[in-house]
């Protein structure tokens, strides 16, 4: 594993345990399939960095992250999207996702063609949270939402160009270009579970 992969990972790893420390020492409250989400992103990252050192395969370390996170965000997102229609299509995308993942690696061995649908799907899918977001009273709260939802979006669309071109990416050995792109999505999202609202107690 060459210098600069290696700190990529570091850089994603420690990026990927920000937002859950802020959610444990900020006594912050959030989704539990987005929380879930980080902590199975966390561990995918230590097993890679691991399996990299080792240069052992890892591949199916991806395939079952990329697994857990369609069924995670599917479920984030229709939990929080308001507008039923919405919630409605975003289920609909999630299972598109989903099925095509898992015929792909029953029929390959390995995601190809559907990385490239859920990164489509995971566009359209912010998209919609937006428009729900504008019709949210609790503007605390939605703040923190349209943070989270403009990293998701920007990560997405950014891996989407990146897989678009999986084989010069493979080939020109580039893949920490997207450790870094996730390492920054996960800065922005700790930003945003900061900004959460810390729980009241009462002393009634």
């Amino acid at each position: 594993m060459d210098f600069i992969t290696l700190i990529s990972i570091i850089f994603q790893l420690v990026a990927g345990l920000l937002p859950l420390a802020v959610l444990l020492f900020g006594k912050r409250k959030f989704s539990k399939p987005f929380v879930l989400l980080l902590c199975v992103s966390v561990i995918a990252t230590i097993m890679i960095l691991i399996t990299n050192f080792h240069k052992i395969q890892n591949a199916i370390v991806f395939d079952v992250y990329q697994i857990c996170l369609i069924v995670l965000l599917t479920f984030f997102y229709f939990q929080n999207i308001l507008s039923k229609p919405l919630s409605f299509i975003t289920i609909i995308l999630g299972a598109i996702c989903l099925l095509s993942s898992t015929i792909e690696l029953l029929s390959l061995g390995y995601l190809q063609m559907s990385i490239v649908i859920e990164n489509i799907s995971f566009i359209i899918i912010p998209i919609l949270m937006y428009l729900s977001v504008i019709n949210e009273s609790n503007s605390n709260m939605s703040k923190s939402f349209i943070l989270i939802n403009s990293s998701l979006f920007i990560y997405k669309t950014s891996t989407f160009l990146l897989f678009f071109f999986l084989t010069d990416l493979l080939k020109n050995n580039l893949w920490y270009i997207h450790n870094f792109i996730e390492g920054l999505s996960k800065l922005l999202i700790a930003y945003a579970l900061w900004k959460l609202p810390k729980p009241t107690h009462s002393l009634a």
